[in-house]
């Protein structure tokens, strides 16, 4: 059991923890942001940011549009999973980052992680904790 716990704090320990730093929420809406009913959060990690919309999509959805980004380069990830999962970690949408570094998902309302996972394991996955999505 104890080497269980142990292997299971190792691999929490190799995701990168992204942090918010802009929530349009709080700080005014940014320009341009389609249809003025959403939201906009930026986050950043390590180097890479992360840049997400929320808005409305049907009666009882929201979606998530977002982009991932290396600040240096510009180049962002290749081949990412990214899921939302709820509180007791279950996917509840999943898509796979496009060519542009751009991925939509379509969730309830509720509290997510949003979890990036490349597909190359020389990669560090990253994790969005907590994210409320109305």
């Amino acid at each position: 059991l104890e080497q269980a716990i142990g292997e299971a704090l190792d691999g929490a320990a190799a995701w990168l923890k992204a942090r918010l730093v802009f929530d349009s929420r709080l700080q005014g809406s940014l320009a341009g942001l389609r249809g003025g009913t959403g939201f906009a959060l930026a986050y950043a990690a390590d180097g890479i940011d992360i840049d997400l919309e929320c808005l409305p999509s049907t009666e009882d959805r929201f979606e998530l549009i977002g982009q991932l980004s290396e600040p240096s380069t510009g180049t962002g990830f290749a081949r990412v999973v990214v899921t939302a999962a709820d509180p007791a970690a279950d996917a509840v949408a999943a898509a796979e980052i496009d060519c542009d570094r751009m991925f939509r998902l379509r969730v309830p309302a509720g509290t997510y992680d949003l979890r990036f996972e490349p597909r190359d394991a020389s990669a560090r996955p990253l994790v969005v904790h907590a994210l409320e999505v109305p």
